[in-house]
């Protein structure tokens, strides 16, 4: 007769502001379960991800402004999705000025003095600026 399996530990590294970080038992079961919840509220169109592009959509509409929805939410379109954590704008010079006139300190702050991204803080979402004609970053 032989010996029972060994019982195996399962465990994960998790990674927050560069700090490894070991996660066992509950904690893993916790996470794990926070993963599951995000991702199953992203694939079904009602994360805080999806409500934030709605929301910057409507705002840019009611400004004028032009503009497109670039990154893993647009891959969506092409049959591809991917979940994210931001959402990513294409937008002018112009038109990325226009709106943080009027909506910085309007439920939206900027990530860094005179950077591109922006924080939807009703939604806690990056929204991330691309500028149209130049180049990414």
């Amino acid at each position: 007769m032989s010996a029972a399996p060994a019982a195996r530990r399962v465990h994960a590294l998790a990674w927050y502001d560069g700090v490894v970080e070991a996660l066992r038992g509950k904690e893993l079961d916790r996470h794990v379960d926070a993963v599951l919840d995000f991702v199953g509220a992203y694939f079904m169109m009602k994360s805080p991800v999806h409500a934030a592009a709605q929301e910057i959509a409507r705002h840019l509409e009611e400004e004028g402004i032009d503009y497109a929805i670039a990154g893993a939410l647009s891959l969506g379109v092409h049959g591809f999705v991917r979940a994210t954590e931001d959402v990513a704008v294409i937008v002018t010079r112009e038109g990325l000025e226009k709106f943080k006139e009027r909506w910085l300190g309007r439920g939206y702050v900027n990530l860094r003095a005179g950077g591109k991204a922006v924080r939807d803080t009703i939604h806690g979402v990056k929204i991330d600026f691309l500028l149209a004609g130049e180049f990414p970053g």
